[in-house]
């Protein structure tokens, strides 16, 4: 609802679907009914692009804020949330280091630690450059 609001949708025309595409339609509801139909695990690892190519998410959020950059920012916090990988590990290619079984989750444990301390020293921010990084990283090694 965020991002349709920061871009000029009213929730009416969100809730009621006027703005949507066939195509689009026909996208969400295919997934809906995978996931209704198959077992749990693959319905949640289906959604997981953030996982499986996070230099793609990053890629899509650099995008789109250039492309539309009248588009408060804060209406994209959810896609951001899911890429942070890259910013914390340095490789887009690594897992979410949030996930338990992340390789990197003692970074996230770090983070926590510091966090309650109060400390805010080394927490990295979003920015155009990180963003042009993690879109660099995804060719490094072709």
């Amino acid at each position: 609802m965020r991002l349709g609001e920061a871009v000029g949708l009213t929730s009416e025309e969100m809730l009621q679907f006027i703005h949507l595409l066939p195509g689009v339609r026909f996208a969400v509801d295919a997934y809906v009914n995978f996931a209704r139909n198959k077992p749990w695990i693959e319905a949640v690892a289906s959604s997981l692009t953030e996982l499986f190519a996070p230099s793609l998410m990053e890629q899509r959020i650099w995008s789109f804020q250039r492309h539309y950059s009248w588009v408060d920012k804060e209406a994209l916090r959810y896609f951001v949330t899911l890429s942070q990988a890259f910013l914390l590990t340095g490789d887009a290619s690594v897992t979410d280091p949030v996930c338990s079984f992340s390789p990197h989750h003692s970074i996230i444990e770090q983070a926590v630690k510091e966090a309650e301390k109060g400390s805010q020293e080394s927490w990295v921010y979003r920015n155009e450059e990180d963003s042009k990084l993690a879109f660099k990283s995804m060719f490094k090694n072709r």
